[in-house]
C-alpha cells in the first residue's frame, strides 16, 4: 500500500466513524425529543425502559400504583450495565417517592430472583414481585386463566394508577403489543397520557384484570426470606 493509499484509507475510516457517531447521536436526540413530548402517541419500538421511564416519571408520586408485566423478569440484568442501572434507579426513585409497584413475571424457566430480592429487601412494603405459574392454575376458569398468563409473556400493558386530586390523575398506560421473551426491545407501543387515560376504559379494565389474576393457586409473591408467599395481601396496597 502506497502512502497516498494509506492516507486515503485513514480518511475513509475517520469519515465512517464520524457518520456512525452522527447517526447514533441523532437517534439519541430523537428519543429525548419524544420523551419531552408527554402527550399520547404510538411508538414503533423501544428498548426496555428507554422511553417508558421518562414518559411515566412525571406522573409517579406518593400513592401511585403501578402494574408492570415483565415476561421472564430479567429487566434488571438483560441489557448493558448502565442501561440496567438506569431502569433499576428509576424503580428505586419511584419507590422512594411512595409508589407501590407490582412486577408481574409469567415465564418462570430459568428464574433468578436475586436482583429482585435485593430491591424487595430494601422496599418490603412497596415492591411486590409476583410469579404466575400456569401449571398451577385451577378452578372453572382454568383454561381462560392459563391463556391470560400466556398472553402476558409478550403483551405488556403497564398501568399507572393515581388517586383523585393528585398529579397525573387518573393514571397512564404504556402498552406493548409484542415484547418477545429474552428481547431487549418491545414493538407496537402505545403511550396513553393521563388526559386521554381519563376517557379510556382500558385503564380500569387492565387494573381490574391484574387485581384478579394476581390472586389464586397459580400466584405467588417474592418475600424477603427464602420462601414465596401468596399475593393477596400485596394487592390491598
Amino acid at each position: 500500500m502506497t502512502n497516498i493509499e494509506a492516507i486515503a484509507l485513514g480518511l475513509y475510516l475517520v469519515a465512517m466513524a464520524a457518520a456512525y457517531g452522527w447517526v447514533a447521536t441523532a437517534r439519541q436526540r430523537e428519543v429525548l425529543r419524544q420523551c419531552e413530548e408527554t402527550q399520547s402517541r404510538k411508538i414503533l419500538s423501544a428498548g426496555s425502559g428507554t422511553m417508558l421511564v421518562p414518559l411515566l416519571d412525571p406522573y409517579v408520586g406518593a400513592g401511585s400504583v403501578l402494574f408492570v408485566p415483565s415476561g421472564d423478569g430479567n429487566y434488571l440484568t438483560r441489557n448493558r450495565k448502565h442501561v440496567n442501572e438506569r431502569y433499576k434507579n428509576a424503580l428505586i426513585r419511584w419507590l422512594e417517592r411512595g409508589a407501590v409497584i407490582h412486577i408481574i413475571i409469567t415465564w418462570l424457566d430459568g428464574r433468578d430472583d436475586t436482583p429482585w430480592r435485593e430491591l424487595k429487601t430494601r422496599f418490603p412494603e412497596k415492591l411486590h414481585v409476583h410469579f404466575l405459574d400456569r401449571t398451577r392454575v385451577s378452578g372453572p376458569q382454568a383454561g381462560q386463566t392459563r391463556d391470560a398468563i400466556k398472553r402476558l409473556d409478550t403483551y405488556h400493558a403497564v398501568v399507572l394508577l393515581n388517586a383523585r386530586d393528585t398529579d397525573g390523575y387518573p393514571g397512564a398506560m404504556w402498552l406493548e403489543a409484542n415484547h418477545p421473551l429474552t428481547s431487549k426491545f418491545a414493538f407496537g407501543i402505545e403511550f396513553v397520557a393521563p388526559a386521554d387515560a381519563a376517557h379510556d376504559e382500558r385503564l380500569e379494565r387492565y387494573a381490574t384484570f391484574y387485581r384478579d389474576i394476581l390472586i389464586g393457586s397459580h400466584a405467588s409473591e417474592l418475600s424477603v426470606d427464602d420462601h414465596d408467599t401468596g399475593s393477596t395481601e400485596a394487592l390491598a396496597a
